[in-house]
Parts: C-alpha cells; sequence; structure tokens
C-alpha cells in the first residue's frame, strides 16, 4: 500500500514539516508528460534557510522553470528561498528573475553524463539589471570558485558561436531553399 498525494495536472504539493522535526524526505515517482517534460516543484517550509520557505524547481529548462515561477506570484515575497536546476535555458531564467525583483546569491556547478548544469539559489528582494553576458555567466557564479567554471564558460562561448554562424548563414541566404 502507498500513502501520499498523487496529481496527474501541474500541481504544486506542499508538505508542513511538523514542529520538532529536522528533515523532511519525501519519495514518488515521476513520470514525463506527453510533451517529454518532467520536473520537480517542492516548497518546504523552514528548510533550508531559516527564515521562510524553499522552493526547489528541477529537471526542467529554464523557460519552463520561468512559467512555473510566473503561475505562482506568492513566491515575490522574501520569506521564499529559490533553489532552481534549469537544465537548458539559464540564461532566459536569470532574466526573468532579474526583471521579476529576484536576485541569485549563490550559484554552484555540476557534472553529469558530460552535461555541465548550473544550480542557483534565488530571492526576491534585491535585483539589479543583468548584462546581456551575466545571463549566461552571473555574478554569483563567477564567484563560485566552481573547478568546472572554465569549461562551462567555455561551452556557453562554443554554443553562442555556433549560434551566431547560424544567423550568419541565414542572413546569407534569405530565401530558403525549397523541396519539391
Amino acid at each position: 500500500q502507498i500513502d501520499g498525494i498523487g496529481t496527474h495536472a501541474a500541481s504544486v504539493i506542499i508538505y508542513d514539516r511538523p514542529e520538532g522535526y529536522d528533515t523532511l524526505t519525501p519519495r514518488g515517482a515521476l513520470a514525463a508528460g506527453a510533451g517529454g517534460a518532467a520536473g520537480v516543484a517542492a516548497a518546504v517550509e523552514n528548510g533550508l534557510c531559516d527564515e521562510g520557505a524553499d522552493v526547489l524547481v528541477n529537471v526542467l529548462g529554464g523557460e519552463l522553470i520561468v512559467k512555473i515561477l510566473s503561475a505562482a506570484p506568492w513566491l515575490a515575497d522574501p520569506q521564499y528561498t529559490l533553489i532552481l536546476q534549469p537544465q537548458t535555458d539559464a540564461d532566459s531564467l536569470r532574466a526573468w528573475l532579474s526583471e521579476h525583483g529576484f536576485y541569485e546569491d549563490c550559484a554552484a556547478l555540476a557534472a553529469d553524463a558530460g552535461f555541465i548544469y548550473c544550480v542557483l539559489r534565488a530571492r526576491f528582494g534585491k535585483t539589479e539589471a543583468l548584462s546581456p553576458g551575466q545571463r549566461f555567466v552571473s555574478p554569483a557564479l563567477r564567484s563560485s570558485d566552481s573547478p568546472l567554471l572554465g569549461e562551462y564558460i567555455s561551452r556557453t562561448v562554443r554554443t553562442l558561436r555556433r549560434i551566431a554562424a547560424g544567423l550568419e548563414k541565414a542572413d546569407a541566404n534569405p530565401e530558403p531553399e525549397r523541396l519539391n
């Protein structure tokens, strides 16, 4: 028998840890939806920081995380600490956070299966506009002293160069070839 909470739709499930407990270890299963995307968003009262709650959003692209955060305006409150791990589009996520009053105060890199992922902590209340470059490599990430930072920056530069080359090629040939 399995006891707990289940959902088949986009949902927020909040567990409030009882007084006197130090940890909460939820267990669950996560299946990809019809579009192939799957993710977790969890809020734990008095979790990782002393003041307020922590909200964890991971296993998603940055643009999907933005959609989740946009649908939760209650997060625009200093009591919440966001722990975010975008697998793609971290630049879009950072831009949205900055434009909506959040700031990234901590970042870390992790390597897995040949990929380098960024995990960031963001809070509401103090924000500074990010330059285009800081959207890709934030000040918090630059000050992280991660041994993966050099490789992360190199991969980001290579990706941006490929995008620029594709744009140049498209500009040079404005009429696409048609397949007959």
